[in-house]
């Protein structure tokens, strides 16, 4: 007499799966398809859960899923399975294997990559940062600082820029332009900043 397991067994076959395949496509243990090839009604939690799974199984391998579901009802034990201890039958959705550890790896170096390189074109292509000071005590004193890349001029005159991005200069009252000192960095891509202080 034809079993639902003998059914699922046969298309299985049919198809040239073993359970083990069939096992990682449907998630379901290995152990609980083969309980159902072979009616061993004990190693399957109940009714309701074996029939689930006989579902599954049965579309997986194209077995047709009505015939599967009433020969088991008509095999499966009533009281089968009130004292089974449940565990889970599915395989986790997500593991967290080697192959994730190296996938996730690469993602953050990316991620991280882009990172730096947006900042670093950001840097390249934004004017030189500049910030200036101005102190008037008989000779104008200028200081301030920028990038340690930037080219410096004070009211048109170029002033040396230390490795640390920082400059001085003077400038005579005779210099000023409309009555102020102008600094002007400018950085390799030709981005300038500018600021002006006024001198009374």
């Amino acid at each position: 007499m034809r079993s639902a397991g003998t059914v699922l067994k046969e298309a299985r076959e049919a198809k040239k799966k073993t359970l083990s395949q069939v096992s990682r496509k449907t998630r379901i243990k290995e152990k609980f398809l083969s309980a159902l090839e072979d009616s061993d009604w004990g190693n399957l939690p109940n009714f309701t859960v074996a029939q689930g799974f006989a579902r599954v199984y049965a579309q997986n391998v194209e077995a047709n899923p009505s015939l599967v579901a009433a020969l088991l009802r008509r095999d499966f034990p009533q009281n089968q399975g009130a004292s089974y201890t449940r565990e889970i039958a599915l395989y986790p959705s997500s593991l967290w294997t080697p192959k994730t550890t190296i996938f996730a790896t690469i993602i953050l170096s990316l991620v991280f990559l882009g990172f730096y390189l947006g900042r670093q074109y950001f840097q390249f292509s934004a004017p030189p940062p500049l910030s200036v000071s101005v102190s008037d005590s008989g000779v104008i004193g200028v200081s301030g600082k920028t990038s340690p890349s930037a080219t410096v001029e004070v009211n048109g005159r170029p002033i040396l820029v230390e490795s640390d991005g920082s400059f001085k200069a003077e400038v005579e009252r005779q210099d000023l332009i409309n009555s102020a000192v102008y600094v002007e960095a400018t950085s390799r891509t030709g981005k300038k900043s500018t600021v002006s202080k006024p001198i009374e």
